[in-house]
Protein backbone atom coordinates (compact mmCIF):
# COMPACT_ATOMS: atom_id res chain seq x y z
CA UNK A 1 0.00 0.00 0.00
CA UNK A 2 1.48 3.34 -1.02
CA UNK A 3 -1.35 5.68 -0.02
CA UNK A 4 -4.41 5.90 2.22
CA UNK A 5 -7.53 7.77 1.14
CA UNK A 6 -9.61 9.19 3.97
CA UNK A 7 -13.16 10.02 2.97
CA UNK A 8 -16.66 10.46 4.39
CA UNK A 9 -20.22 9.50 3.54
CA UNK A 10 -21.04 12.64 1.56
CA UNK A 11 -18.17 12.11 -0.90
CA UNK A 12 -18.42 10.15 -4.11
CA UNK A 13 -15.29 9.04 -5.95
CA UNK A 14 -15.04 8.64 -9.71
CA UNK A 15 -12.76 5.55 -9.97
CA UNK A 16 -11.05 6.17 -13.32
CA UNK A 17 -9.88 9.75 -12.65
CA UNK A 18 -9.19 8.85 -8.99
CA UNK A 19 -6.76 6.07 -9.94
CA UNK A 20 -5.02 8.32 -12.48
CA UNK A 21 -4.64 11.03 -9.82
CA UNK A 22 -3.37 8.64 -7.12
CA UNK A 23 -0.82 7.13 -9.52
CA UNK A 24 0.44 10.63 -10.33
CA UNK A 25 1.16 11.39 -6.65
CA UNK A 26 4.65 10.80 -5.27
CA UNK A 27 5.05 7.70 -3.08
CA UNK A 28 7.28 9.48 -0.54
CA UNK A 29 5.96 11.71 2.26
CA UNK A 30 2.81 13.13 0.77
CA UNK A 31 -0.47 14.74 1.85
CA UNK A 32 -3.03 16.13 -0.56
CA UNK A 33 -6.63 17.23 -0.38
CA UNK A 34 -9.02 20.12 -0.48
CA UNK A 35 -7.62 22.93 1.67
CA UNK A 36 -9.81 24.62 4.22
CA UNK A 37 -9.36 27.30 6.87
CA UNK A 38 -9.98 26.91 10.60
CA UNK A 39 -9.52 30.02 12.70
CA UNK A 40 -7.08 31.49 10.19
CA UNK A 41 -4.98 28.32 9.96
CA UNK A 42 -5.03 26.01 6.92
CA UNK A 43 -6.02 22.36 7.13
CA UNK A 44 -6.70 19.48 4.74
CA UNK A 45 -10.39 18.61 4.55
CA UNK A 46 -11.20 15.14 5.84
CA UNK A 47 -13.78 14.72 3.09
CA UNK A 48 -10.96 13.56 0.85
CA UNK A 49 -7.37 13.51 2.02
CA UNK A 50 -4.74 11.31 0.45
CA UNK A 51 -1.70 10.49 2.57
CA UNK A 52 1.35 8.39 1.81
CA UNK A 53 2.40 5.39 3.85
CA UNK A 54 5.14 7.48 5.46
CA UNK A 55 2.62 10.06 6.70
CA UNK A 56 0.30 7.29 7.96
CA UNK A 57 3.15 5.75 9.97
CA UNK A 58 4.13 9.18 11.31
CA UNK A 59 0.53 9.66 12.47
CA UNK A 60 0.49 6.36 14.32
CA UNK A 61 3.83 7.14 16.01
CA UNK A 62 2.65 10.59 17.12
CA UNK A 63 -1.05 9.96 17.79
CA UNK A 64 -0.62 11.11 21.38
CA UNK A 65 0.00 14.63 20.02
CA UNK A 66 -3.40 14.86 18.28
CA UNK A 67 -5.71 17.52 19.72
CA UNK A 68 -8.99 15.77 20.62
CA UNK A 69 -10.76 19.09 21.26
CA UNK A 70 -10.97 20.02 17.55
CA UNK A 71 -12.31 18.30 14.42
CA UNK A 72 -10.28 15.24 13.45
CA UNK A 73 -9.23 16.55 10.03
CA UNK A 74 -8.02 19.80 11.57
CA UNK A 75 -6.12 17.93 14.31
CA UNK A 76 -4.45 15.64 11.75
CA UNK A 77 -3.49 18.55 9.52
CA UNK A 78 -1.97 20.52 12.39
CA UNK A 79 0.00 17.45 13.48
CA UNK A 80 1.39 17.01 9.96
CA UNK A 81 2.02 20.56 8.75
CA UNK A 82 5.21 21.27 10.70
CA UNK A 83 6.72 18.17 9.06
CA UNK A 84 5.01 17.81 5.65
CA UNK A 85 3.68 20.27 3.08
CA UNK A 86 0.19 19.42 1.82
CA UNK A 87 -0.62 19.68 -1.87
CA UNK A 88 -3.93 21.14 -2.95
CA UNK A 89 -6.31 18.70 -4.69
CA UNK A 90 -9.39 19.57 -6.70
CA UNK A 91 -12.87 18.70 -5.52
CA UNK A 92 -16.16 19.13 -7.35
CA UNK A 93 -18.49 21.07 -5.04
CA UNK A 94 -21.03 21.96 -7.72
CA UNK A 95 -23.78 19.96 -5.98
CA UNK A 96 -23.64 22.12 -2.82
CA UNK A 97 -27.09 23.70 -2.27
CA UNK A 98 -28.56 21.46 -4.98
CA UNK A 99 -32.15 22.57 -5.75
CA UNK A 100 -34.35 19.78 -4.34
CA UNK A 101 -37.01 20.34 -6.98
CA UNK A 102 -34.45 19.28 -9.65
CA UNK A 103 -33.38 16.01 -8.02
CA UNK A 104 -34.81 14.02 -10.95
CA UNK A 105 -33.90 16.55 -13.66
CA UNK A 106 -31.22 15.03 -15.87
CA UNK A 107 -30.12 18.41 -17.29
CA UNK A 108 -29.55 19.89 -13.83
CA UNK A 109 -27.32 16.94 -12.87
CA UNK A 110 -25.59 16.81 -16.26
CA UNK A 111 -24.47 20.45 -16.14
CA UNK A 112 -22.66 19.75 -12.83
CA UNK A 113 -21.11 16.49 -14.05
CA UNK A 114 -17.44 16.56 -15.05
CA UNK A 115 -16.07 13.18 -16.22
CA UNK A 116 -12.54 14.26 -15.21
CA UNK A 117 -13.49 15.07 -11.60
CA UNK A 118 -12.39 12.36 -9.19
CA UNK A 119 -14.00 13.73 -6.00
CA UNK A 120 -17.61 14.90 -5.78
CA UNK A 121 -18.58 16.41 -2.44
CA UNK A 122 -22.35 16.02 -2.24
CA UNK A 123 -22.94 17.27 1.30
CA UNK A 124 -25.89 19.65 1.45
CA UNK A 125 -25.77 22.91 3.36
CA UNK A 126 -28.82 22.31 5.54
CA UNK A 127 -29.23 19.12 7.62
CA UNK A 128 -32.86 18.76 6.53
CA UNK A 129 -31.72 18.40 2.90
CA UNK A 130 -29.11 15.68 3.52
CA UNK A 131 -31.62 13.08 2.27
CA UNK A 132 -30.88 14.08 -1.33
CA UNK A 133 -27.18 13.06 -1.09
CA UNK A 134 -27.83 9.34 -1.77
CA UNK A 135 -30.17 10.28 -4.63
CA UNK A 136 -27.40 12.38 -6.18
CA UNK A 137 -25.00 9.46 -5.77
CA UNK A 138 -27.49 7.16 -7.45
CA UNK A 139 -27.70 9.54 -10.42
CA UNK A 140 -23.91 9.95 -10.74
CA UNK A 141 -22.78 6.33 -10.39
CA UNK A 142 -24.02 5.24 -13.85
CA UNK A 143 -22.07 8.13 -15.42
CA UNK A 144 -18.95 6.97 -13.59
CA UNK A 145 -19.41 3.36 -14.65
CA UNK A 146 -19.76 4.43 -18.27
CA UNK A 147 -16.33 6.03 -18.00
CA UNK A 148 -14.82 2.69 -16.94
CA UNK A 149 -15.86 0.78 -20.04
Amino acid sequence: CTHVLRTNLSSLWNPGPLLRWVRSQPPEAHISGYMGDHGGRPFVSGAGMLISREVALFTVRHQDRLDATIADDVALSWLWMPHFTPRKAKRNDSFWKFPVEHIHTVNEIQKRWDPDSFHYRLKQEHPTKRWIEPLLMKSLIPRMLTGLE
